[in-house]
């Protein structure tokens, strides 16, 4: 029975499709028999990347009645490709009777040793069968923003949706080790944090100009560019695969791996946690995490304008004093204040007390000015804040 992962991404242009073909050519020349089979439903990359043109697509197996082995890509650089297509996503209307038939070819593919689904980048329905039904999940990420916040919500999906199986990421388009570390442990911590799942870390790619050059050459990395950095990265993936086979996998037959599939396909989408108890499943945004770092000590209380209920008075409906009320009120007694004020001012700058402010007294131009905190002065008075 074969060793069935999903590879997958919250994000387009992750370099998702370039992984999942060299570590199953990787595999392949370990003696391993590889499948790979394009779940990309709406582009289906693979055959761009290797410039194939396939006769037969799996739109012909669904809908047309073609036999699995017509349909697959036979020994490709040792390699099988199961070429995909858009028509997968007619399966939904399929008949039971022809849905049976459907899960009982792709069963044939129980004659690998890995099996290898690339799908397409997002949280659509598609994406999240495969992923829901596969007891192996890979996400690539990177170290953009947008490739972690959209790999979380993957994630968060699979959550919701009760996913049981193993979650491993990669992190690709690294400058450096010390980058895919930082990368890792923010990504990580996340979703152990807000999600309750563990992830671990099957591999790291780095930035190489080479994969630039194999993808316009439509060559693989692994058989043009071997001793390219982001080969050797590959290779270390491919070895952890190979010393990684978990007990708990060998027991997955490809017959239920597809009765689960279909399972998900024909079931509601969850988008979030219907759960009331449970924590948030959402991280802090920037803004917030700014917000809680700024409030070291506890605000001072706010100034109120309406007379505080005591505790024994809860729930007893009271009739609150007008807010034009109380401001008038409170204007009233701040003029007045304001009106003593300024004349104790005037009699401190002119000894003769007239209120012309003359005399070099503190109402002259050069002498120093006095700033009026209103609000200030309010909070002391216990008065209403006109803001």
């Amino acid at each position: 029975m074969p060793r069935i992962i999903t590879i997958t991404s919250g994000k387009g242009g992750v370099g998702k499709t370039n992984i999942s073909l060299n570590t199953a050519l990787y595999l392949a020349s370990q003696g391993q028999r590889t499948c790979l089979f394009d779940a990309d439903l709406g582009l289906a990359n693979i055959n761009i990347l290797l410039g194939l043109q396939p006769e037969h697509t799996l739109k012909d197996l669904v809908l047309d009645g073609r036999e699995l082995q017509q349909i697959l890509i036979k020994d490709f650089e040792g390699i099988d490709i199961l070429p995909g297509s858009s028509g997968i996503e007619e399966l939904a209307n399929l008949a039971e009777e022809k849905t049976f038939e459907l899960v009982e070819s792709l069963a044939g593919l129980h004659e690998y040793d890995f099996l290898l689904f690339d799908t397409s980048a997002g949280i659509s329905k598609n994406v999240i069968s495969f992923c829901l039904a596969a007891p192996e999940v890979v996400v690539i990420i990177t170290p953009e923003p947008t490739s972690l916040t959209d790999a979380y919500s993957l994630v968060k999906v699979l959550c919701a949706n009760e996913y049981q199986g193993k979650l491993e990421v990669i992190i690709n388009l690294c400058k450096d080790f010390a980058t895919a570390k930082s990368v890792y442990a923010k990504f990580r911590g996340a979703v152990q944090k807000y999600l309750g799942l563990q992830v671990q870390a099957l591999g790291v790619v780095f930035d190489d100009t080479r994969v630039t050059e194999a993808v316009k050459q439509q060559k693989p990395l692994l058989i043009n560019f071997p001793n390219s950095p982001a080969s050797q990265c590959i290779r270390k993936i491919g070895e952890k695969l190979l010393q990684g086979g978990g007990e708990e996998l060998q027991d997955v037959e490809i017959g239920s791996f597809w009765r689960r599939w279909w399972k998900a396909v024909q079931a509601p989408l969850k988008l979030k946690d219907s759960g009331n108890n449970k924590q948030s499943t959402s991280p802090p945004s920037r803004r917030e995490e700014k917000d809680q770092k700024e409030v070291s000590q506890p605000p001072a209380p706010p100034v109120t304008t309406q007379k505080q209920e005591p505790e024994s008075d809860k729930g007893v409906a009271k009739k609150d004093t007008p807010i034009i009320e109380e401001l008038a009120k409170g204007l009233a007694a701040v003029s007045e204040e304001l009106r003593l004020i300024r004349s104790a001012l005037e009699r401190n700058g002119n000894p003769e007390g007239d209120g012309r402010g003359s005399g070099g007294g503190f109402l002259s131009h050069g002498g120093p000015k006095i700033k009026l905190d209103l609000q200030a002065y309010l909070r002391t008075k216990g008065g209403v804040d006109p803001n």
